[in-house]
Formats: C-alpha cells, sequence, structure tokens
C-alpha cells in the first residue's frame, strides 16, 4: 500500500492518532491533579484551569468547554 492510502485510511489513522493522544493527556492531566489533591469540582475547575492556558484557544471555545464540564 505504501502511500496509496485511501482517504477512509488516512482518516482512521489520523482519529487513532487523535484518541491516543486525548487519552494520554487525559491520564496526565488526571494524574496531576490527583498529586495535587484534587477532585471533584476542584478537579473540574483544574481541567477548565488547563484548557484556559492553551495558546491561540479562542476564549468563546475555553468557555463552551468550562460550561460543559
Amino acid at each position: 500500500m505504501g502511500s496509496n492510502k485511501t482517504q477512509r485510511q488516512k482518516a482512521a489513522e489520523g482519529y487513532e492518532a487523535y484518541s491516543k493522544s486525548v487519552e494520554r493527556l487525559g491520564k496526565q492531566i488526571s494524574e496531576e491533579a490527583i498529586e495535587l489533591g484534587l477532585h471533584d469540582s476542584a478537579m473540574v475547575g483544574f481541567v477548565a484551569d488547563v484548557v484556559r492556558g492553551i495558546d491561540g484557544l479562542p476564549e468563546s471555545q475555553v468557555g463552551r468547554l468550562i460550561s460543559k464540564a
């Protein structure tokens, strides 16, 4: 196959990489929160603060993410 991958294969690989990154970062953030002794609403606040710290993420997106937490 090599470079002759279909769009579907490329999309599937991209989704798999995306999923693995989300899982890895989620675990990392959770471990950090636990080390800080955070739980429940304090952990939600911590995650919100982490999201706010992402460069280039529009403020409106941050607000939507926080409101879903």
